[in-house]
């Protein structure tokens, strides 16, 4: 359970950060050739992407997290 919610915090950090020119893209600049962010589409629809999973995965996990667990109930 706590899982998934990592895996979520982690995607939008990296979505975030990318979109935003934080600190993991200055980073990767130094190794791959990249330009500003909105000048390759395919870049901008990656990130937004992973924006999109991340919170899928936290809003998953949270609605997991407050499940009642009557509905593991043994008959």
């Amino acid at each position: 359970m706590i899982r998934p919610f990592l895996f979520g915090v982690t995607l939008i950090y990296l979505a975030l950060d990318n979109i935003l020119d934080g600190p993991f893209r200055e980073f990767l600049k130094t190794y791959f050739d990249l330009k500003e962010f909105g000048t390759n589409t395919r870049e901008e629809y990656l990130y937004y992407l992973l924006l999109f999973l991340g919170l899928s995965q936290i809003i998953v996990s949270v609605k997991e997290a407050f499940r009642p667990d009557n509905t593991l109930e043994e008959e």
